[in-house]
C-alpha cells in the first residue's frame, strides 16, 4: 500500500478550520465546507459516493493521549 501525505492539504490556507472530503486511498480534495454535510454534498456532485471526511485544524498542534 503507498503512503498518502496530507502535509500540501494541511498547509493550504484555505482549507484551514474546514471539513474536507477526500477520494478514498488519496489525497485529492473533493468537497470543502464548513460542515462535514456541506463538504459531504460537494463531493457527491463530483460523483464520489463514499468520500473520507476530515476536518483540517486551524494550526498544527501536538496532542497527548
Amino acid at each position: 500500500m503507498k503512503t498518502i501525505s496530507y502535509v500540501k492539504i494541511y498547509k493550504n490556507k484555505k482549507y484551514k478550520g474546514k471539513f474536507i472530503a477526500l477520494l478514498e486511498n488519496s489525497n485529492q480534495v473533493v468537497g470543502v465546507g464548513s460542515t462535514p454535510q456541506e463538504a459531504l454534498k460537494k463531493a457527491e456532485k463530483q460523483g464520489c459516493e463514499d468520500p473520507v471526511l476530515t476536518k483540517v485544524p486551524t494550526k498544527a498542534t501536538a496532542y497527548i493521549l
